[in-house]
């Protein structure tokens, strides 16, 4: 790791591809993703324990199928290439919790988020919202390292959502 304030670069694995739920994901190389590296941490009185996958949400399950409808595949693909998808680590977390409905009722979910930039996302946002007027704005790029109650984290949309779910900042050292 660098000094304070310095950030780190993160590959992606390659470019953002589909899942099966519809969302657009930048999957990114779990060994570029330590610091930290600890496999549970306990914050606040509760052990959350860390994933083994990761990667940025660049367009959730609502917005995927709407890129989808707007290129054809090959255009999809050479406008994604043409991108930079770097993810500049920035070393900044957050705790953020949220209750999600169940089977059973609701569940308390706790996620580890780190603030990351992604110019590549920016720039497809960017792209998109000239030619969708109601295209909601890019949400803040976040990769989740630690999870309790929801393997798949919280789920942050948007600014709004980040500032109700946030319960607070992390050091990092909270997380070795």
């Amino acid at each position: 790791m660098g000094r304070l304030g310095e950030t780190q670069d993160a590959a992606p694995v390659a470019l953002p591809q589909f899942s099966a739920s519809g969302a657009l994901l930048l999957r990114l190389d779990p060994d570029a993703m330590r610091p930290p590296s600890a496999q549970r941490v306990r914050l606040d009185g509760r052990w959350l324990r860390r994933k083994r996958e990761f990667h940025v949400t660049v367009l959730g399950r609502a917005l995927g199928p709407r890129l989808r409808a707007l290129f054809d595949e090959p255009a999809l693909q050479i406008t994604l290439a043409g991108l930079d998808w770097r993810v500049q680590r920035g070393h900044r977390y957050d705790l953020l919790g949220k209750m999600k409905p169940s089977a059973h009722g609701a569940v308390a979910c706790y996620s580890v988020i780190e603030h990351v930039q992604v110019p590549g996302m920016v720039a497809l946002y960017a792209l998109l919202a000239e030619q969708v007027p109601d295209f909601p704005p890019c949400p803040p790029p976040h990769v989740t390292h630690y999870v309790l109650g929801d393997r798949n984290g919280i789920g942050v949309p948007d600014h709004d959502a980040l500032a109700a779910h946030r319960i607070r900042g992390i050091e990092e050292a909270e997380l070795a």
